[in-house]
């Protein structure tokens, strides 16, 4: 017999709960694609960028200053939020950062001159209804600079199949995406939220 140790620098006990736990599974048998061509085309949005998705007032005749202060021209951001493809499929960008860049002209380099540009942060999450109200005024009050709100986490440990609901993944994910009030900052939020995505990660060898 033999006492599982959790990690190989940590010399306390753990509960062995499974074979995902030391990490050491490299081949994942929920997920026998032999050809993954067609998933590693990208998505296309090239009708929503030449529409929702564009902006191009950069208004080179006013200054830094008072372009800054000008929002009546900025993307609607709902329409960032909800966006279709160029096969009409229809998306919710749960997360996401957009950014639209002043092209740099011909005669530099580019990074050679300040240019202006603009980008959105989307980070969604639920919120229970009851608590909508007094969740939207508070946020309404904050700055979000920091990455200080609740954010998803990536994992890689699980097989494809045993993500969303399985006994591995329940053990691996710990409570970042149940109810929580516990972000990054210095104070708790007022109310208890659940982030909407996680990132799945996996690795391979190039053959």
């Amino acid at each position: 017999h033999f006492e599982f140790k959790g990690d190989s620098w940590s010399d306390s006990e753990e509960d062995y709960k499974g074979p995902w736990h030391p990490h050491i599974r490299d081949i994942d048998p929920s997920f026998i694609l032999q050809n993954d061509d067609h998933i590693k085309k990208p998505t296309t949005f090239s009708l929503w960028q030449s529409r929702h998705g564009h902006y191009d007032a950069w208004e080179k005749a006013k200054s830094d200053e008072d372009w800054i202060k000008t929002g009546n021209d900025l993307p609607k951001p709902e329409k960032i939020i909800q966006i279709a493809d160029d096969k009409k499929n229809e998306w919710l960008m749960l997360e996401g950062f957009v950014k639209w860049e002043e092209k740099t002209p011909i005669e530099h380099k580019k990074y050679d001159i300040p240019v202006r540009e603009v980008w959105y942060m989307l980070k969604s999450y639920i919120v229970k209804r009851k608590d909508a109200e007094k969740f939207f005024d508070w946020a309404k009050k904050q700055d979000f600079m920091g990455g200080w709100m609740p954010e998803s986490h990536n994992f890689y440990e699980t097989f494809l199949g045993e993500y969303p609901n399985s006994t591995a993944f329940n053990d691996l994910r710990g409570d970042y995406n149940i109810w929580t009030k516990s972000g990054r900052g210095i104070e708790d939020l007022q109310i208890p939220v659940v982030v909407t995505d996680d990132s799945y990660l996996n690795e391979f060898t190039l053959a």
